[in-house]
């Protein structure tokens, strides 16, 4: 057996390549989509629609990667845009992903009512 390939170096131009592929696997669609899914339960579907042709007129599609390519290299090593694409490549990471709006509703079900609480320095129930 081949040993392990060695770690990418963590340079820009290591990082922007690393960030293109990225957003290969996870491409704008899917990532709009999920967003555009919180906003539509939040909103309604009339609104969403709305919203969808302002971001449009605001941001092209090119200047929406690019801005994610960017923050991608700013925010993340290499080995860990790896990381990501290899999660959002698999089968369980992209389940996990589908499931984040339920994790967050459940949280702010839970957290609401303890910031309240803290808040107006009421007991616990």
């Amino acid at each position: 057996s081949a040993p392990p390939a060695a770690p990418v170096k963590d340079t820009p131009v290591n990082r922007r390549a690393a960030a293109e592929k990225f957003v290969k696997v996870y491409p704008m669609q899917e990532f709009t989509a999920f967003m555009a899914e919180e906003v539509s339960k939040e909103m309604g579907t009339e609104v969403l629609a709305e919203a969808r042709e302002l971001f449009r007129a605001e941001l092209t599609d090119d200047e929406f990667k690019q801005k994610r390519i960017e923050l991608l290299i700013k925010t993340y090593t290499v080995a860990e845009i790896e990381a990501l694409a290899a999660m959002y490549r698999s089968e369980a990471g992209k389940s996990a992903m589908h499931k984040v709006p339920l994790y967050r509703e459940k949280w702010q079900e839970f957290l609401t009512p303890v910031l309240v609480r803290i808040l107006t320095n009421t007991e616990k129930p």
